[in-house]
C-alpha cells in the first residue's frame, strides 16, 4: 500500500539527485574558470558531468549497458532465492550452497582478469601511443622526432 511518506520521499530523493547535479555541473564550471581568485575556489566534483559526453556520448551508453547488466544480475539473484525458498521449500542454507558456485566462479574469474599481464585496455593505450608517436614530425619535447 503506498502512503504519502513514500512519495514524499520518492519526491525528496528525486529531487535530491537533481539538487546533486547542479551542484556538480556549478562546481566543474567554477574549476574551469581561471579568474577566480584562490581563496574563491571550492573542492573539484566528485565527476565532471563533461565526462558522460566523451566520444559523442559512447561513454554514457557503455556505463548504461553495465548499470543494465548489473541490473539483471541482481533481479536473477533475488527471483532464485524466492524459487528455491518459496517454490522448492528449501532453507536459506541449502539455498545459499546453490548458489555458491556462482559466487566461487565470479571470485575466480575476477582473480584471473585483473592478475592478467596484458590487459586489452592497456595494449589499445600503447598501440594508439606508437601509431601517433610514428606520425608526428617536427619538434617536441625540445627534440627532434622522425618518423620510423
Amino acid at each position: 500500500m503506498i502512503t504519502s511518506d513514500i512519495i514524499a520521499l520518492l519526491v525528496l530523493g528525486i529531487l535530491s539527485i537533481v539538487a546533486f547535479l547542479f551542484w556538480q555541473h556549478y562546481l566543474e564550471k567554477r574549476l574551469n574558470n581561471e579568474h577566480l581568485p584562490a581563496r574563491r575556489r571550492l573542492p573539484p566534483p566528485i565527476m565532471r558531468l563533461s565526462l558522460w559526453t566523451r566520444a559523442n556520448g559512447r561513454f554514457a551508453v557503455m556505463q548504461l549497458i553495465a548499470f543494465l547488466n548489473w541490473c539483471s544480475f541482481m533481479s536473477y539473484n533475488f527471483w532464485v532465492q524466492l524459487f528455491y525458498q518459496d517454490y522448492l521449500r528449501l532453507s536459506p542454507v541449502q539455498t545459499m550452497l546453490r548458489l555458491l558456485p556462482m559466487f566461487i566462479t565470479g571470485v575466480v574469474w575476477y582473480v584471473v582478469l585483473s592478475s592478467s599481464p596484458t590487459r586489452p585496455h592497456q595494449a589499445a593505450i600503447h598501440i594508439d601511443e606508437q601509431q601517433r608517436h610514428r606520425r608526428t614530425r617536427g619538434w617536441e619535447g625540445g627534440r627532434r622526432i622522425l618518423d620510423v
